[in-house]
């Protein structure tokens, strides 16, 4: 086999640590986060997350994405601009 394959955890991973970024927002699912990957990636930068109420409406985003509805561009600018007032420097989706 000569493809070799690209990962996107590693290729975020390289970007934040090229751009020495210390403040990290997350932007993700439920379940993303349950799993801490985020957090074990990033282990030594500032890891933000929305509050609970933020995470439920950013799962409900994500769900309409997936059900083929139209998200709301203005929740998705509202979760950002959230996490970008809480310090973030840059916002991963994931």
């Amino acid at each position: 086999m000569n493809t070799r394959p690209l990962s996107l955890i590693k290729v975020t991973e390289d970007a934040v640590l090229a751009k020495n970024i210390k403040n990290i927002g997350i932007l993700a699912s439920p379940a993303t986060l349950d799993t801490k990957l985020h957090t074990n990636l990033f282990r030594e930068r500032n890891v933000i997350v929305l509050d609970d109420a933020g995470i439920k409406k950013t799962s409900k985003i994500i769900h309409s994405v997936i059900d083929g509805k139209v998200a709301s561009s203005a929740g998705l600018k509202n979760q950002i601009g959230q996490l970008e007032e809480m310090g973030a420097e840059l916002i991963v989706l994931g």
